[in-house]
């Protein structure tokens, strides 16, 4: 399913066209609730999109950069390709808007040390009563 309809994309940035069936239709109707409540497992950050993924509490890091800006390529990183040698690595200057935020969160181990796809950071971004 997710090919199919997510083309290589993240859930964020698709849409629904008229000819989708009606379970994705829905899916995308739900897309803002969904995406407000996921856990996301970092792991060695290989897989979690540095933009795109909730790994950072209380955002996506993309709602936080002006998209005009931004090299294409930037788009499709990992959180692990800006680790480097065990510490933060600011791979690009469009990263400065969002540096402090990203320097705030645990350095993935597995991905700093490159010893496989232990999970070793989970964040949550599940909204509890009364936030």
């Amino acid at each position: 399913m997710g090919e199919h309809y997510l083309h290589g994309l993240h859930l964020s940035q698709v849409e629904a066209t008229i000819y989708d069936s009606g379970t994705w239709k829905w899916i995308c109707s739900l897309r803002s609730i969904t995406l407000e409540n996921m856990e996301r497992v970092i792991g060695n950050g290989h897989t979690t999109l540095l933009l795109y993924d909730r790994w950072v509490p209380d955002s996506f890091l993309i709602s936080h950069l002006p998209e005009t800006d931004m090299p294409s390529e930037m788009h499709k990183w990992t959180v692990s390709d800006i680790v480097s040698n065990g510490n933060w690595f600011m791979r690009d200057q469009d990263l400065l808007p969002i540096w402090d935020c990203i320097c705030s969160q645990r350095v993935p181990c597995s991905a700093a040390h490159g010893s496989g796809n232990v999970p070793v950071l989970v964040t949550s971004a599940l909204k509890q009563p009364g936030t």
